[in-house]
Order: structure tokens, then sequence, then C-alpha cells
């Protein structure tokens, strides 16, 4: 199938054939947008870009799926002409240090809008780049010109070891004055670590906190 010049060629990899299929009529809608294969296994990635040549490869990435990433990667090192819109199944600091290690261009909320959807692609086709608002506000905030790179910080990675040793033990339903004893530390610097820890991750409760290390993975639901 030819393709028009200004056209931008995708590729989706999702493992619900259902959701392909939908993606795949709302894209033919547009003029400026043309699908042109999708398959569930994000290991024939670059096989299959190889063949189809997309400009845009837009990626699915179940919860814990390091494959998908990986397939990302190399992907950019074998067919670097093809740009990456990846979609995780959780908006997590976990998954956005794994997309920004490996530089990838475009990262967006499964729960994105399709207009949004085609706002990332267009911007990573044109070459640069686009990251959902919801995995931006996990940014280290004093970042301002931001670029996907190994080298910008997630809220998690602000956290120091003694921070976050202090958020694993009171996650689990333990007092302060328990996690003072736990880790062998004063009152007045674990309540210190404590604010420090919560403004860091712009969270401002417990129970937050609870649900913050349950979706990263810190301790099980």
């Amino acid at each position: 199938m030819s393709q028009s010049a200004s056209t931008i060629s995708i590729l989706i990899v999702d493992p619900h054939a259902l959701l392909r299929d939908v993606l795949r009529f709302l894209f033919g809608q547009l003029t400026d947008f043309e699908c042109v294969g999708s398959f569930a296994d994000a290991g024939r990635l670059v096989e299959v870009a190889r063949r189809l040549k997309p400009n845009i490869a837009m990626i699915s990435i179940a919860e814990g799926d390091t494959d998908a990433f990986d397939a990302a990667v190399l992907l950019r090192d074998e067919v670097p002409e093809t740009g990456v819109v990846a979609v995780p199944r959780r908006v997590c600091d976990v998954d956005l240090r794994r997309a920004l290690d490996a530089e990838i261009p475009g990262l967006i909320n499964q729960a994105a809008e399709f207009d949004e959807i085609c706002e990332a692609i267009r911007k990573v086709h044109a070459g640069g780049h686009y990251y959902s608002a919801e995995f931006m506000a996990r940014i280290d905030p004093s970042v301002r010109d931001f670029k996907p790179s190994k080298l910008i910080k997630t809220r998690s990675d602000l956290l120091s070891p003694r921070e976050q040793q202090l958020m694993k033990v009171l996650v689990v339903g333990k007092s302060l004055r328990q996690a003072c004893e736990e880790l062998q530390i004063s009152y007045k610097t674990a309540d210190k670590q404590k604010v420090s820890l919560m403004k860091k991750l712009n969270i401002h409760d417990r129970v937050s906190l609870a649900r913050f290390a349950i979706r990263e993975g810190i301790i099980e639901a």
C-alpha cells in the first residue's frame, strides 16, 4: 500500500483485538493517519517495523511488562526512523522511569482521549515528544526544559535512602514511633523525614501514601 508524504503511518501493538480494531477504525477516519498494521506480540515489533516501515509504533504496555520496553529500545536502535508512543496500563513512577531510561518520546495514559493520542503521535512524528499530564506530574518539579532522558528524575527518585526506608515502614500501617524503633532513629528525625518524603511525592496523608506504595509495587495490596 502506497503512503502519501503527508500521511503518518502507524503500527499498533496491543494484546486486545477489539481495541486494535477500534483504533484502526478511528485512525481510518482521519486524512493524515494510516494504520499499516496491528498485532498483539511486542516481541515481533522490530521484525514487523523493518518490513512495514511505519512512522510511529504505538505500543501498549501491560503492568510489569519489561519486554515491551525492551522492544521499544531495540526498535529505537534497529529502526530509528520509527518513533515510539508507549501506552502503559498504569500511571506509576516505575513505568515512567523505564520510559525515561529508554528515551521513549511518547508516553500517554491508557485513559487518554483519542484527541490526545493523535496529538502525541503528531508531536513524536514531528521529532518532538509528548508525555501525558499524569506522567508529567510525577517528574521532578524543578525540571524546566523537559526531554525524555535517563537524567530526568521522577518523584520517587528524589527520595533519600532513609526516606525510602521510612516510607516502607509507614505504608504497612506502623506508627511513626514504631518506625523510630525499627529504624533506630529519633522521633524528631522520623517526623522530619516523613514531612520531606510526602512533600517530594506531593502526597499529604497516610492513606494516599499507602495507595502510592501499592501502585508502585512497594507493598502488595
